[in-house]
């Protein structure tokens, strides 16, 4: 695997755009538009599950679901982390799921799946997984 940027050059870019006046969902709304074209262009998304953390990269994966389950797609969602520890954009988005009518789980249900996302971790990680998190990897 060839890295382009590092964690925090990743982290760099985000803040400055941040900084620069773009607000943070603009940016999720992009890297999930970005998932979803290449879900079409590269994979089966007849029935595909969006597992998801509970911070920003959650939210990227809430949003491409949504864009798929609004192109007609079989979507599902699976939230891996308590709804003690989803931030508040994560809240909305997840709400705004359910509202759609996305089926959400909070377990990994992978069967008669055709393409799978992760979005449970970002760029920031610096541990090893563990617990729900681990299994569901």
């Amino acid at each position: 695997m060839k890295r382009l940027l590092t964690s925090a050059q990743m982290k760099f870019c985000d803040e400055r755009q941040i900084n620069g006046g773009t607000p943070s969902i603009t940016l999720m709304e992009r890297a999930a538009s970005a998932v979803y074209d290449v879900l079409l262009r590269w994979f089966d998304t007849s029935r595909t599950l969006v597992v998801c953390g509970g911070g920003n990269n959650g939210c990227d994966g809430l949003i491409c679901a949504s864009l798929l389950h609004r192109d007609g797609k079989d979507c599902r969602i699976v939230s891996l982390a308590p709804p003690e520890k989803h931030n508040s954009q994560f809240k909305r988005l997840l709400q705004k799921c359910a509202e759609e009518g996305i089926e959400i789980y909070n377990e990994v249900r992978c069967e008669g799946c055709t393409a799978v996302v992760d979005a449970i971790f970002g760029t920031g990680l610096t541990r090893e997984p563990v617990g729900v998190y681990a299994e569901a990897i």
